[in-house]
């Protein structure tokens, strides 16, 4: 639509080097650093669901695209800091951002924020076939830590029914300890994580031109900003699926059903040797 907010060119940034040590990511002082834009990236909150999988991997995630971007230090990107006159060099500004690191703990959470919304996703666009799995994913991660605003935190369970609750919050305000269908449920935990944390995430900029015209862009002040806004766009456009193999993707159409060809040509075969064994097993 030629009247949506458009995205700014976000500039971010990425070291050389990380370190993950005593529960946090931080960079040495020092350390070489190199923009890039992050809009490049495809399927950048898929990327960064990866980062649950341990400290190596959010290691190997800042290695390729950099700190998330939650200290206080953050509250403006490469570009606005090349606006202004400081008697600091950017490389020095870099420098105590960096050594200052960040809580894995956050980016965990925010991980598993990304994952949940993912997963609530796939199963509204098919309800009956993912059901089961819907209620899996519930079981096994009813525990883990999952943000929905800035600063709000909560285990999965004990999500809240708005994104403004502030935690911790009572029982009766939890959105899975209230009666309801699986899609309600779903459609509620969308709505309350992928709202709060936008709330936390988008600033637009509006301009009128001189023909009267308006025009409103969006301005991203951390890379977690952005990955919520991609986010957004994704589960507003496309189809996301899990895929037999546990992975979720984006489908290209309707129709699809595998993440990608070998996946599919994976399941075939599997589903080739359960017709035959059934067929040996009538035969005997």
């Amino acid at each position: 639509m030629t009247n949506s907010p458009r995205e700014t060119e976000f500039e971010w940034f990425v070291a050389n080097e990380y370190k993950v040590e005593g529960g946090r990511l931080y960079t040495d002082r020092g350390a070489q650093w190199h923009p890039y834009y992050p809009a490049d990236v495809v399927d950048l909150p898929s990327k960064f669901i990866e980062v649950l999988h341990g400290e190596p991997a959010v290691r190997q995630f800042a290695l390729r695209y950099g700190f998330m971007g939650y200290s206080k230090d953050f509250v403006f990107t490469v570009q606005d800091y090349r606006g202004f006159e400081d008697s600091r060099s950017f490389e020095e500004w870099l420098d105590e951002v960096g050594t200052g690191g960040e809580d894995i703990s956050s980016i965990y959470a925010d991980a598993t924020t990304v994952l949940a919304i993912k997963h609530a996703g796939a199963f509204l666009k098919e309800p009956d076939a993912m059901r089961q799995g819907w209620r899996r994913f519930i079981r096994e991660h009813w525990n883990d830590v999952v943000t929905y605003g800035l600063k709000r935190y909560s285990r999965l369970i004990e999500t809240p029914v708005t994104a403004e609750s502030v935690s911790p919050v009572r029982p009766e305000n939890q959105l899975f300890h209230r009666y309801g269908a699986d899609e309600v449920k779903a459609r509620i935990l969308i709505a309350v994580l992928l709202e709060g944390n936008l709330k936390r995430a988008l600033f637009p900029r509006f301009r009128v031109h001189g023909d009267g015209r308006p025009e409103m862009n969006l301005q991203f002040e951390s890379l977690i900003h952005f990955i919520y806004w991609r986010l957004f766009e994704e589960m507003a456009s496309s189809f996301t699926r899990i895929c037999p193999c546990g992975k979720i993707f984006q489908t290209q159409n309707a129709l699809q059903r595998h993440c990608d060809a070998l996946c599919t040509n994976r399941m075939n075969q599997r589903r080739f040797r359960e017709r035959n064994r059934r067929d040996g097993q009538k035969g005997q």
